[in-house]
């Protein structure tokens, strides 16, 4: 055998012996079997599809949820069943038990306060257009508040209330005192500050009705009951209020007198 070709030969052989341990190591390391997939995971499965739908009285609800927008929620690490709480393995197509979400077992202190105000008394009664959480937070695509498109980020927030008040069949139905408030906020001092000037220091609905306690003005811890007027106003207008209560209006006014 010529020299030439015994040294290639000799060369194949080292890189054969030198390859061999690490070929032995590859084929003693045992395939890794594909990840089970999470429960959340197998629900996308089939309500990723947009055209999923089921029929309500005669009209379609979509079934749908959007994944990659759910991912950036504030419920995002949850997993369906944690707010889902009656959904089983054995998921049976149409039944309604699965729609059920009780906010509350995660949310305890807001649903508390939710229960004692004018919408959740009325939900509670039976009044079927009583607003809930999902009315304004939305359902899938919740949001932290700041964010700038959250439904309940302050200057998102007249809209959303405006989904119910500015509602002329609901604000019938419910003899609402204000049907048109939706338009006299957004013509006031504070709705144009707010709305067209940017100004987020001005007031929006919940800084002068309460957040999830909102209270008919009737009732006495109200913030826009009358005798609280003058201090919810003063959250803002701090020196006017003082001024207020030491005029005579608002020494009647702290003694109970109607007349202040």
């Amino acid at each position: 055998m010529p020299r030439t070709s015994r040294t290639n030969a000799m060369r194949f052989l080292v890189h054969g012996l030198l390859a061999l341990p690490v070929a032995l190591a590859l084929i003693a390391v045992p395939l890794q079997a594909a990840a089970p997939k999470t429960a959340k995971e197998t629900c996308f499965d089939c309500h990723s599809d947009k055209d999923m739908a089921k029929d309500v009285k005669g009209a379609k609800k979509s079934l749908f949820v959007d994944q990659p927008r759910f991912g950036g929620s504030v419920h995002a690490s949850l997993a369906c069943k944690d707010c889902h709480a009656k959904l089983t393995d054995k998921h049976q197509e149409g039944s309604e038990a699965y729609a059920e979400v009780d906010c509350g077992s995660c949310n305890s202190d807001q649903a508390k306060l939710y229960r004692t105000s004018i919408t959740g008394m009325s939900q509670s009664m039976g009044s079927s257009a009583a607003s809930s959480c999902t009315d304004c937070h939305g359902n899938h695509y919740i949001l932290p508040v700041k964010a700038a498109d959250s439904p309940v980020q302050k200057m998102n927030l007249p809209f959303t209330c405006a989904k119910c008040h500015a509602n002329a069949g609901i604000s019938a139905e419910y003899k609402m005192k204000f049907p048109n408030v939706e338009a006299q906020y957004q013509e006031s001092m504070h709705g144009k500050a707010l709305l067209v000037k940017g100004l987020i220091v001005a007031p929006s609905c919940s800084d002068c009705h309460g957040v999830h306690d909102i209270k008919r003005s009737v009732d006495r811890s109200s913030p826009i009951n009358h005798a609280n007027v003058a201090h919810t106003c003063g959250k803002c207008h701090t020196k006017v209020e003082a001024t207020y209560m030491k005029s005579i209006h608002g020494q009647l006014l702290a003694k109970g007198d109607p007349r202040g």
